[in-house]
């Protein structure tokens, strides 16, 4: 079958706020797709290229304004250096329109999610979804 069952996801957010809902949200998506999500947290740049060098994931969520100045722009850099492909998801507020533009164009990322009245907590369980469920193969259709 080749399907794991657990999935790793970085989250790399350092308001505690939206630590708790990205997480409360993967475990919907878990939920319904039938496996376990294991959620590791990097609330700042220098946590975050250390996880990303010490473990595969499934996912990466990345906040484009991180506490020590750093920008996830630099992150998702370093993720495009891997030695294997991960979905990167950024999550940030306070984003000009032309910003998130510049994402897509620029880097190779699976979605943009604002923070703020914008969010949409369906549409991103909904990306997730997508993202981590498995890739069911034509003999088992």
């Amino acid at each position: 079958m080749g399907y794991r069952s657990t999935r790793r996801i970085l989250v790399i957010e350092d308001e505690s706020n939206w630590q708790e809902l990205i997480r409360d949200l993967l475990q919907d998506v878990a939920h319904e797709i039938g496996c376990v999500i294991e959620v590791v947290l990097a609330p700042s740049f220098a946590k975050a290229l250390e996880e990303i060098q010490a473990a595969f994931y499934d996912c990466i969520t990345v906040d484009n304004k991180l506490p020590d100045g750093k920008m996830g722009r630099a992150l998702i850099d370093r993720i495009g250096n891997l030695d294997y492909k991960v979905p990167v998801v950024v999550i940030s507020g306070k984003v000009k329109p032309s910003e998130v533009g510049d994402f897509f164009q620029d880097y190779k990322i699976a979605a943009f999610f604002e923070k703020g009245e914008h969010f949409k907590p369906k549409k991103f369980r909904n990306t997730f979804t997508r993202l981590l469920a498995p890739v069911k193969k034509e003999e088992e259709l």
